[in-house]
């Protein structure tokens, strides 16, 4: 059995703020308004367990939020063992009286989806062509084998990246300061893109109020593109 989260107490209040008007500053506030903009929508509808998953075609990430306990959990599987553990945590939960919805990325939602780079050759835009397809049919079987068991699932729109990592990705040390100034116990030391997209994916859809400030360093630099 693998052991998830167990209980998310308490509320979080929301504070941000930045100073000036540069366009690193108005990366901070677009990056936050996003959040909380996706926060407010899902307060709407009380869970207690909220799920990301960011499909991949050997290993997804997933990533375990829970709002009784306040602790997230996050891991890459398989696509059969993804399945089990989603339904295990839904469907032990529901004997518990939790609540749990699940979020899928949806790649195949987006108007485009350009990956290429000028330097890529036929051969390897090609490929990248491929990797993306499979990654994406992987997060569709998702959505469908979670839908025939019954679990709440929805499918969100890839997260808009105004991170400081590759591609403007969430970094390891973000997901923690994240974690950290939201009230969300997060004891990894380390993670993979996949299993920290997949909890960046539930911290957002979760409906808490997002806490977070950003740290800059000459290392790392505000990155905005989509």
């Amino acid at each position: 059995m693998v052991q998830t989260g167990e209980r998310y107490k308490s509320s979080i209040r929301s504070e941000y703020t930045v100073a000036g008007s540069s366009p690193a500053c108005r990366t901070k506030r677009e990056r936050y308004n996003i959040m909380e903009e996706q926060a407010t929508y899902n307060r709407k509808i009380k869970y207690d367990v909220v799920i990301g998953i960011d499909p991949d075609v050997e290993r997804s990430g997933l990533a375990i939020l829970g709002l009784y306990d306040m602790k997230l959990t996050v891991n890459s599987h398989p696509f059969p063992e993804l399945l089990e553990i989603v339904r295990s945590v839904a469907f032990e939960g529901a004997e518990l009286g939790h609540a749990t919805v699940v979020y899928v990325e949806a790649g195949w939602k987006n108007k485009s989806n350009w990956h290429l780079s000028p330097k890529d050759t036929r051969a390897s835009a090609a490929k990248k062509g491929e990797h993306v397809g499979r990654n994406q049919e992987t997060g569709r079987k998702i959505v469908e084998m979670l839908s025939h068991y019954g679990i709440q699932v929805m499918e969100q729109s890839p997260l808009r990246k105004c991170w400081q990592g590759k591609a403007g990705k969430i970094t390891h040390e973000e997901l923690k300061r994240l974690c950290q100034m939201s009230g969300i116990e997060f004891n990894r030391p380390r993670s993979n893109q996949e299993e920290r997209d997949s909890a960046l994916l539930a911290i957002t859809c979760s409906g808490l109020p997002i806490k977070y400030k950003v740290v800059e360093s000459k290392i790392n630099k505000p990155y905005c593109g989509m």
